[in-house]
């Protein structure tokens, strides 16, 4: 306890957190005798017990009741009850829907039943390890050697679920691990082609908490891919759903996996697909994602259909995200499985016209309104790779311009940092589309990125950050458009005079305004210093980059570089033709 607290934790721990166990034990008693008691007191109760473990003096009272505690009262809440059984069969949704939902934590018992058991076999391992470990091994020992019509399907339930709960410790502690992959082969490879499919889900979950176990036989761990990959076709969907994420583990967790599925990957895809069209949930689709990641050499020709499905899924997930959480996660998966399959495919450029025509139409609908502001960073993410990788910057890629800025000027104004770089794209791989293109509105470019970096400047709710991206925009302006923009060089040494002029600026946007001035220099010297001269601001700006050099305001690197090829520009000019106040600085500058 902190010190303020410690005279109250005291009498607590030794006067009242005593009574308050015996009341929790009474009332976690309640249906072990068969009596009703509601999960959430469970919950709360077991909660509360938990946190019992770490005081010495409170845990001495817990001892005496350590096995009723385990058996009757933990492990029976890993088990799934009749309803779960029920829901499973006849609404597979909403079994799927409350196995992912967070908020089922801190309302069923079963996650502090775990967390129970967990802080019991690793804190008093004395007390709880060998005898909870003991009892759950021969529970998988008694349903292993009983007929199947005498088997207790939802005890080997609990159990595995204890197993796979307790995976980190198990793993770390050499007496435990070296039993794991026995343990797969005796009690969990066989339920892949278990009649009941709670426990055919169940064995698929199992390889996602032991797929990354050090393997003696390699031929086991191909026979637990291959099962999994034939239950991505079960006739169940929670066992198609569970197959799916384990196949995510399973692939990351050796590269003995990569040859063995190719001849299973077509249908796996198409697999995958069928699933995702039949329940928007984010693990199916992080499971896609890591295939198409593992496996994108050998995706080729297969990219646009793939590019297509995911936007179709994406589309019909986006729809539903006001109601449906699951399905707004699962949306946003399917943004970073688009973004992996760029990713898997930039090696091959050539394959990206054919993406461009099915992700285009997706972002230019999030960019255009706030209704999918959700997935808005992720479009940026897509476009970023879409610019930087095609071999030509194509008109649908311009097309998309006008709206990124549209959107950051109305609504989506927290994303400029994320936007700069995809600017500096376009700005870059294609100069003469960039200064030749204008906005339906008939702005050009050039303009476009000048207005939008004049409102922030002069926008309170923008941070440094966001300042700092606005002017190193008009930097990549004049970097890459040589003799284009000479008509917007007043206003573009207008917006750094502007910000020069802030006494209380940090020096990271001065540092950016030097930058605009080097850059501007060096795009042509002579103009520069005419327009500072007739703005009265020459002795402003140069006194401002000499400033920012001398006092070490972080000038290094890219903009150190275009100051000092600004300055060198002005070596190259006549002497003579140089104005006073400039000639007055030449040693200083130099």
């Amino acid at each position: 306890a902190v010190e303020s607290n410690k005279d109250f934790a005291i009498i607590f721990s030794t006067a009242m957190a005593p009574k308050l166990l015996e009341k929790a034990m009474n009332l976690l008693s309640l249906r072990s005798r068969g009596e009703y008691c509601t999960d959430r007191v469970v919950h709360n109760c077991l909660n509360f017990v938990n946190m019992s473990i770490e005081l010495g003096n409170i845990y001495k009272l817990l001892r005496p009741h350590m096995d009723f505690l385990l058996f009757q009262i933990a492990f029976p809440c890993l088990c799934l009850s009749e309803d779960d059984v029920k829901t499973f069969k006849t609404d597979p949704h909403e079994f799927i829907h409350r196995a992912n939902d967070p908020l089922q934590d801190y309302q069923h018992p079963k996650q502090p039943a775990i967390v129970l058991i967990s802080n019991l076999v690793q804190y008093r391992q004395k007390d709880a390890a060998d005898k909870f470990l003991g009892f759950v091994t021969q529970i998988l020992t008694n349903y292993a050697s009983s007929s199947p019509e005498m088997r207790d399907y939802r005890q080997k339930d609990g159990a595995l679920v204890a197993i796979g709960s307790l995976q980190n410790i198990l793993k770390s502690k050499k007496r435990y691990s070296v039993s794991l992959e026995g343990l797969l082969v005796q009690h969990v490879i066989p339920e892949f082609s278990s009649e009941i499919g709670f426990i055919r889900s169940r064995a698929c979950w199992m390889m996602q908490h032991f797929a990354d176990i050090k393997f003696s036989n390699q031929a086991v761990f191909i026979q637990c891919l291959i099962s999994v990959t034939n239950l991505l076709k079960d006739k169940e969907l929670p066992v198609q759903v569970e197959a799916a994420n384990a196949l995510r583990f399973l692939i990351e967790a050796a590269d003995v996996v990569q040859g063995a599925l190719l001849p299973y990957l077509p249908a796996t895809l198409e697999q995958y697909f069928k699933i995702m069209q039949e329940i928007g949930n984010e693990l199916v689709v992080k499971g896609l994602q890591t295939i198409i990641e593992k496996y994108g050499p050998h995706i080729g020709q297969r990219a646009a259909d793939i590019a297509f499905r995911l936007c179709q899924c994406f589309m019909e997930y986006a729809k539903d995200n006001i109601e449906d959480d699951d399905a707004a996660m699962a949306a946003a998966q399917c943004m970073e499985a688009l973004t992996s399959l760029l990713m898997g495919c930039s090696n091959t450029p050539a394959l990206y016209p054919a993406l461009e025509v099915h992700l285009i139409p997706v972002v230019s609908k999030i960019i255009s309104c706030d209704d999918y502001i959700d997935y808005y960073e992720n479009s940026i993410d897509i476009m970023s790779y879409l610019t930087f990788y095609s071999l030509e910057i194509s008109p649908a890629l311009w097309s998309v311009f006008p709206l990124l800025f549209n959107s950051l000027n109305s609504w989506a104004i927290e994303y400029i940092l994320n936007l700069r770089a995809l600017a500096e794209n376009y700005i870059s791989r294609d100069p003469i589309g960039f200064c030749q293109g204008s906005s339906p509105e008939g702005v050009p470019f050039p303009m476009v990125i000048i207005n939008m970096s004049r409102n922030v400047l002069s926008d309170h709710r923008y941070t440094e950050t966001d300042c700092k991206a606005a002017l190193q925009l008009i930097t990549s302006i004049l970097l890459n458009c040589h003799g284009a923009v000479d008509h917007l060089m007043p206003l573009i040494l207008d917006t750094a005079a502007m910000r020069s002029s802030l006494a209380n600026d940090s020096p990271a946007v001065k540092m950016c305004v030097s930058e605009i001035i080097g850059a501007a220099l060096h795009y042509n010297c002579p103009l520069t210093l005419e327009i500072l001269q007739m703005g009265n601001a020459t002795e402003l700006m140069l006194d401002m980059v000499l400033g920012s050099l001398q006092d070490d305001y972080g000038l290094n690197g890219s903009p150190r570089k275009a100051v000092a090829f600004g300055f060198c520009s002005i070596l190259k000019q006549d002497f003579c033709t140089l104005p006073p106040l400039v000639k007055l600085r030449i040693c200083k500058i130099f």
